[in-house]
Formats: C-alpha cells, structure tokens, sequence
C-alpha cells in the first residue's frame, strides 16, 4: 500500500509541475515521467481485471464446486488405488518370469479368485483350470517359493491346499543333511498366522541342523526337484529332529512362502504330457501316512 500511496504523490507532483512549467520545460518532465505513468495504468487495469476473482464465491458457485470435488476426488482415489494394485501385480508377474523353471517344466501364472477367511492360510481357488493345462498335484509358487499344490480342478479354475493343510502332502529333502521325507500340514494351526509344517520319516541317524534349507525332492514325477519350501526350525527341547518310536525322525518346518499378501501365482507344469496313471495320482498318493497331531 505504501508503494501505491508514494507512486500517486510522485503522479500528482508531475502533473504541478507539468501544468505550470513553461513549454521546454513541460516536455522534459513528460518523457521523465512516462514510465511511472504507464506502471500506474497497468497495475490498475491488472486489477480491475481480476477484482471478481478476489471476490467471495456466492452459494451457487460453492455448491457446484463442492459438487466437483465430491464427483472427482473418489474417481482420483480409485484411480491412485489401481496404480498401486498394477504396480503390485507387475512386480509380482516379475517375480515369477524372472524365476527360472526347472528343466522341461514351465511356469503358468493364474490369478487368486477366491480366498475362505476360515481356512485363511490352508485353501485359496485360483482362476486357471483344465482348460490350461493344469492337474492335480501340480507346484503352485507364492513368487519365488513353494506354497502348495493344486487339488481340484474344474475347466476354469482349480483348488490349491497350501503347505499348511494336511492334505497337501509331497516329498522334500533336507539340503545339508542329504535325506528325504515326507512334508506335510499340522493340524493344530492358528487362524492368520505363519503355519509351521512337519517333515514325517526321516531318517533316525542323520546329522541335522537348525535352519536347514528344505527343497522337493523331486520324487514321484508330479513336482520337480530344487523348488525352494522354506527352513527347519527347534523343537521345544532345543533339537531339530525328534525320534518316533526309535523308528524315524520328525522335523518342524517353516515355510518360506508369503501366505498374507498375493494376488497371483504361478502353477509348475510340464512342458511335456506327463503319462495318463500319473496325471491321475492324487496329490498325496503312495505317500505314507503318520500322526501329525504334533
């Protein structure tokens, strides 16, 4: 306000002395002030311009901006959520081209369809079936990591038991301690939490060691060997093996697997056709059966 006061006094001054100067004179204060003259014009012209923007907005111009605002900021939230739901799922695909299939297998990614809250880490339903090449028993994989097996299978989509359920049975082998066993769920699981799965029929006098990779062994044609499962961990006792009625070994298992946060997965099939008596074998067919209460 003060730069505007002084402008206008300057103004005022010039015009005195314009006025009562003679004619050589008048001119030369004319072509010093100039400047200061057009400066003052545009500033007001500049404000008069945008005077009603400054102005409060009446009641119908708020309502139809409030109007705006609740018809494009939802859009925009969606918009922000699809972004991060794509840039999940583009990650995710990475993960699964980006692993390497074992030799003469290939990898088929399905989307998750369904997912019961009640058997929450045990069941999900994926979005490829029969029509995709894909059977029982099939490796599913959570990124790069074992997390089941296909169960049932419909043209469209298939049922997958995860390492968590006792039903999903397969043979894996403890990488340092060389030896095979049977890998399975435990009944006792708590509801959204990382499950804990047992390696029945290990071999009694084996060396074996705390954290001890786990892979499937690869036996029985259904999946192949080297497919990542997850680590031994302690029993109770501070051991990682206990004896069963100084007949076998059981181990704990923790699987490697995120069970909480994926939205697809990639399904492990031949790239050849497996021969019809094996494509018929349930997923835990020929297997030994033992206590798995524990």
């Amino acid at each position: 306000m003060r730069a505007v006061y002084w402008l206008g006094a300057l103004a005022a001054i010039f015009l005195v002395l314009v006025a009562f100067t003679p004619s050589p004179f008048r001119t030369a204060f004319s072509g010093i002030g100039l400047p200061f003259l057009r400066a003052r014009a545009a500033a007001a012209d500049l404000s008069s311009r945008h005077l009603d923007r400054l102005q409060p907005l009446d009641t119908a111009e708020r309502t139809r901006l409030k109007r705006y605002e609740t018809a494009i900021i939802p859009q925009l939230n969606q918009l922000l959520r699809n972004a991060k739901n794509a840039e999940k799922e583009n990650l995710e695909f990475r993960m699964y081209y980006e692993l390497p299939p074992p030799p003469d297998w290939k990898l088929t990614v399905a989307p998750v369809i369904a997912r019961d809250p009640a058997t929450w880490n045990r069941r999900f339903r994926i979005g490829k079936g029969a029509n995709d090449g894909i059977f029982p028993g099939a490796a599913v994989m959570a990124g790069n990591q074992l997390i089941g097996r296909v169960m049932e299978v419909t043209p469209n989509s298939a049922s997958v038991a995860t390492v968590a359920d006792p039903a999903c049975r397969l043979s894996v082998r403890l990488a340092a301690a060389d030896t095979v066993g049977i890998l399975s769920g435990r009944i006792e699981q708590r509801w959204h939490e990382p499950p804990v799965c047992l390696v029945d029929f290990l071999p009694r006098d084996a060396m074996y060691a705390d954290d001890e990779f786990i892979v499937t062994s690869g036996l029985g044609g259904l999946v192949p060997a080297g497919l990542p499962v997850g680590r031994l961990v302690l029993w109770n006792n501070g051991k990682p093996v206990r004896i069963v009625g100084s007949a076998y070994g059981q181990a704990l298992v923790r699987p490697s697997a995120e069970f909480n946060n994926f939205q697809n997965v990639g399904v492990v099939l031949p790239r050849s056709p497996l021969p019809e008596y094996t494509r018929e074998l349930a997923p835990d067919a020929s297997l030994p059966t033992a206590d798995r209460r524990n």
